[in-house]
């Protein structure tokens, strides 16, 4: 597993860093109902698009997920109380200790 994320992450992290060298011209943005312009290089731009998508995703898997997530929490409580519920069971169905008479030893 770890050398297949270091056989992703390798040739992502190349191309992010050639995509940023390549596209270091000015490009301006304008907010239309303030009238104002931001002029910063073009990757940054994009960098920017692909952080909003990346938040707006895992926001929307992580709402998704929850149901799920809900289900595991309540069978892992339920799998707890069987298992306690065990554990007692076998406790009060085992033989009581027999005592022992005391040795003598004279």
């Amino acid at each position: 597993m770890n050398r297949l994320r270091w056989l992703i992450t390798v040739p992502v992290a190349i191309i992010v860093v050639v995509f940023a060298v390549n596209n270091r011209g000015d490009a301006g943005v304008n907010l239309w109902p303030l009238d104002l312009i931001i002029t910063w290089p073009l990757f940054i731009f994009v960098f920017i698009g692909l952080g909003v998508g990346f938040a707006f995703g895992a926001a929307l898997m992580w709402f998704t997920a929850a149901p799920t997530r809900r289900r595991a929490r309540e069978r892992a409580s339920r799998i707890r109380e069987l298992e306690r519920a065990a554990a007692n069971a076998e406790r009060a169905s085992a033989p009581a200790p027999v005592a022992q008479p005391p040795v003598r030893t004279d």
